[in-house]
């Protein structure tokens, strides 16, 4: 019996291992940090709300034997081995990175679901406390928090009781990989929320100040949305990551490096990390590692979307009521019509996504 270990309980990780507990021919094991797993898409709304109910999923009581699973830290690994922090080493056939990204302070949840909750009313406080809220960075998680505080607060921000700032490099809020139909939207929605905003170049910080050029930004509470880093465990394998940190892949998830490693989910080499491609993802992860494990040829193949313009249908929240987003037909990419975000996206946030994902009813908390 050959010895699968996945590193990572996001969903890439957890329906992985849900997935390989079906082989009869394989033994898996599933090591992760926390005991839940969540929905990532769903952060701003779970800050706002200061829960994980409906957005989170005991990790134990979705597979079928729960000893697959070790709630550890992993502090290395190498061509034969997975190094924990206390629960000892876990040799493997093959090794599957599902690791994600190392996200910024707000989104960094702790090891359970009730942390997690503390953790969200901690952030929480600062924003009701504050008077002047400054998000620097108007990627996707950026404008969708600004769009959650700027809902939340709507009255106290018209009044001048409190501001928001959203600080971006960018000349449109959002990247590159959306149209700009979509930017110029999520721009109108957001000054028609009263955010002030300031585009076009980085923010900087000199002690205390909060600064766009030359000009200071007023801030007593500030946020960082810069985007995450690839969350790799360290290891000297020469070749598996590029300059960013993330695992080199083939289009089969196979490691560019050494055969044996394999990677899903945002911690390879793929520009857009999102969780739309992870059916497809999923299944063609276990047949490659099938056919390595068998001394077959890899031949399921997916697509990564390396480059920014490698566009993907998107739907950006902009609090319950707002939104932007684009559809990438067989005809093109189109813009979407904000009532139609708001109903698939903005009104629930993906509430109940994840359990549909997970075939679970099971919530975290």
């Amino acid at each position: 019996m050959s010895t699968v270990v996945i590193v990572g309980g996001g969903l890439y990780g957890v329906v992985a291992a849900m997935e390989f507990e079906k082989k009869s021919n394989i033994k898996v094991v599933l090591i992760s940090n926390k005991d839940y797993v969540y929905f990532v898409p769903s952060l701003p709304r779970m800050f706002i709300e200061k829960a994980t109910k409906g957005w989170s999923a005991q990790i134990t009581k979705l597979l079928k034997d729960p000893s697959v699973f070790v709630q550890d830290e992993v502090i290395g690994f190498d061509e034969n081995r997975v190094i924990t922090a206390s629960s000892g080493e876990f040799k493997y056939d093959a090794l599957v990175l599902a690791s994600g990204s190392k996200l910024e302070e707000i989104w960094d949840l702790p090891a359970s679901t009730k942390l997690a909750v503390e953790h969200f009313k901690v952030g929480y406080e600062k924003i009701a406390k504050a008077k002047n809220i400054t998000v620097v960075g108007g990627g996707l998680s950026g404008v969708e928090l600004v769009g959650e505080i700027a809902a939340k607060f709507k009255s106290e921000i018209k009044s001048g009781e409190k501001t928001l700032n959203l600080i971006h490099s960018q000349k449109l809020p959002l990247t590159d990989s959306e149209l700009t139909a979509v930017r110029n939207s999520t721009k109108a929605q957001l000054e028609e929320l009263n955010v002030n905003l300031y585009l076009g170049r980085p923010a900087t910080v000199n002690g205390d100040a909060v600064m766009f050029g030359e000009k200071e930004v007023p801030t007593d509470h500030l946020i960082w949305c810069t985007g995450g880093k690839p969350n790799v465990p360290k290891n000297s394998i020469e070749g598996l990551q590029n300059e960013k940190n993330e695992v080199k892949v083939h289009d089969t998830l196979q490691s560019v490096a050494v055969p044996q490693i394999f990677a899903t989910g945002d911690c390879c080499d793929t520009f857009h990390k999102s969780l739309l491609p992870l059916k497809e993802r999923t299944k063609a992860l276990l047949a490659n590692v099938d056919s390595y494990l068998n001394g077959k040829p890899l031949t399921v193949k997916v697509n990564m979307y390396r480059k920014e313009t490698d566009r993907i249908s998107r739907g950006v929240s902009l609090g319950p009521d707002h939104g932007a987003g684009q559809a990438v037909t067989f005809f093109g990419v189109f813009s979407a019509p904000k009532w139609l975000v708001v109903r698939l996206k903005s009104r629930n946030m993906f509430r109940g996504e994840l359990h549909k994902h997970l075939g679970s009813k099971d919530d975290a908390e």
